[in-house]
């Protein structure tokens, strides 16, 4: 079993398998991750996907696990998005490009991290951790940079 297999099971142990759907090929996993703030009794989700892979670089496992806020547009300030990136512990913002049903392309705007599975070493606290961090700081560039709309 695979060290995300494992955590992925613990989180389904502990109510959250609901949430927690395989992805088609065997690709990882997208969890629906709930966060609750503290100004509002309503549950904001925000989709979370997680992938285990050799990285050829490293010779490790490591942990891709991401969130996409929304696409990049001639209105969102490069500078102010870039500056959220400084309250993330292991994530970061990224852009990829994403093709569009219509064949056309878009810069899609990303919280993730790749972090060593050999980091987490199993430990369900640390990875719940870092999985809250990269759906909390997606959700806040989402509702910063589209007022908490629908970001597609």
């Amino acid at each position: 079993m695979s060290n995300l297999a494992s955590l992925i099971e613990q989180a389904v142990a502990a109510g959250y398998g609901a949430n927690i759907k395989p992805l088609d090929n065997n690709a990882g996993h997208q969890w629906d991750y709930a966060l609750k703030y503290a100004d509002s009794d309503k549950l904001r989700y925000q989709y979370v996907y997680l992938s285990e892979y050799l990285d050829p670089k490293l010779n490790k496992n490591v942990f891709f696990i991401r969130s996409f806020a929304g696409h990049l547009t001639p209105a969102i300030s490069s500078v102010d998005l870039l500056r959220e990136a400084e309250y993330g512990f292991v994530s970061m913002i990224c852009l990829k490009k994403m093709k569009q049903p219509d064949g056309t392309e878009k810069e899609g705007i990303y919280l993730q991290t790749v972090i060593p599975a050999e980091y987490i070493n199993g430990n369900y606290v640390n990875f719940l951790a870092i999985v809250h961090e990269i759906a909390a700081n997606a959700d806040y560039v989402e509702k910063k940079f589209f007022a908490g709309a629908d970001a597609n």
